[in-house]
């Protein structure tokens, strides 16, 4: 296993080579070594490989995971420790509050609104029935969608709002990751390891909660009042 053509390393990894080569020209992945004309592979690669594919399967984008395997160069952790930072429980949405419910219990959630609302609801993705139970994905979310129906907003642009919300959060947290991450023992004064990032996740969690809502009340004041300037009162 010393010496891998890519195919081989294809083979062991499942991973296209096209990805593999992606990985090496923007500096995840080592080049190979060369035997004569022919690039060869080695354990290494295939560790680094696994390393990536499990930083990706909790939810890690490229360039957080760019900025971890950075610092790692720094830190005391080698690729097999990361490899087995597979354990912690950190899944994808692992900050969401799943709920099961059964019938009364989605009535109590509902209310009243449970016949006008319950198709919507589940068109749009907060609420599923599986195998005799209510699923929700993500309670302060749903109830979140229920206060905006309450003043008028459906539930289809409570689902518009969600996902562009998502998307722009998903992008400054690799963004906020990254940035730690890269000031580890200047700006930061930690390791910026998973383990580190990890055991400090709470006190971040409390941090972008009280920040993140803080300034978007501001962004959303700052939004209707550029509204009402171009939007005079007729």
């Amino acid at each position: 296993m010393s010496e891998l053509t890519i195919g081989e390393l294809v083979e062991r990894t499942g991973i296209p080579a096209r990805t593999v080569r992606y990985y090496q020209s923007i500096g995840l992945l080592a080049k190979p070594q060369r035997v004569g004309k022919e690039a060869v592979y080695g354990k290494a690669h295939i560790d680094r490989l696994k390393l990536i594919a499990t930083m990706q399967n909790r939810g890690m984008k490229l360039g957080a995971i760019s900025a971890v395997l950075a610092s790692d160069a720094r830190a005391r952790n080698s690729a097999a420790d990361w490899l087995g930072l597979a354990k912690l429980r950190i899944e994808p949405g692992g900050g969401t509050q799943d709920q099961e419910l059964d019938d009364a219990g989605l009535d109590e959630l509902l209310g009243d609104r449970r016949e006008e609302i319950l198709d919507d609801l589940i068109q749009a993705g907060f609420i599923s029935f599986r195998q005799g139970r209510w699923h929700i994905v993500d309670t302060p979310i749903l109830r979140d969608a229920i206060a905006l129906y309450d003043a008028g907003i459906s539930v289809t642009i409570s689902a518009r709002l969600r996902d562009s919300l998502r998307q722009h959060l998903s992008a400054l947290a690799d963004e906020a990751v990254g940035t730690v991450v890269a000031e580890a023992g200047a700006g930061y004064a930690g390791e910026a390891t998973l383990e580190d990032l990890v055991r400090n996740l709470e006190r971040f969690r409390a941090i972008a909660w009280e920040s993140a809502g803080h300034l978007m009340t501001q962004e959303l004041i700052r939004a209707i009042s550029d509204l009402r300037e171009r939007w005079p009162e007729q």
